[in-house]
């Protein structure tokens, strides 16, 4: 997992509490799924109970999106959004999901966290878009 670049208006933090356990950051990529991204944005917390699968952390939300610049390859850290029941994937290892998921964003520290989560977590997702600063007078 890498460090977060330079501040882009594409890129918006990410705050991933692991309730119980510690906090995680990432962001979204706004360019990568602009719709299904956008939904996240605007609902500010999305939250769920873990579901392990092979190589992944799975949570269930209520965001309804379809596929957009869907992938079908993903590396450790990315987070994926799987449209047919609107889960949220966080990737522990490079891996190809079953069916194409949108690609909308990545865990940019706290892979040792992401290591401990459990079945049975609860995990927070918080977008924390930054104002945009007004032009000076």
């Amino acid at each position: 997992m890498e460090t977060t670049p330079p501040e882009s208006f594409s890129r918006v933090p990410l705050h991933i509490s692991v309730l119980g356990k510690g906090d995680l950051k990432g962001e979204i990529i706004k360019h990568l799924a602009p719709s299904t991204t956008s939904l996240m944005i605007r609902r500010g917390k999305v939250s769920g109970r873990v579901t392990l699968e092979q190589s992944s952390v799975v949570i269930l939300t209520n965001i309804k999106a379809g596929p957009e610049k869907p992938k079908t390859k993903f590396a450790a850290g990315d987070i994926g959004f799987l449209p047919l029941n609107g889960a949220l994937y966080i990737f522990l290892s490079e891996a190809v999901p079953p069916r194409p998921m949108n690609h909308v964003g990545r865990v940019t520290s706290g892979e040792r966290l992401l290591k401990r989560i459990e079945r049975g977590d609860t995990i927070v997702f918080e977008a924390v878009e930054k104002a945009v600063p007004s032009p000076p007078k």
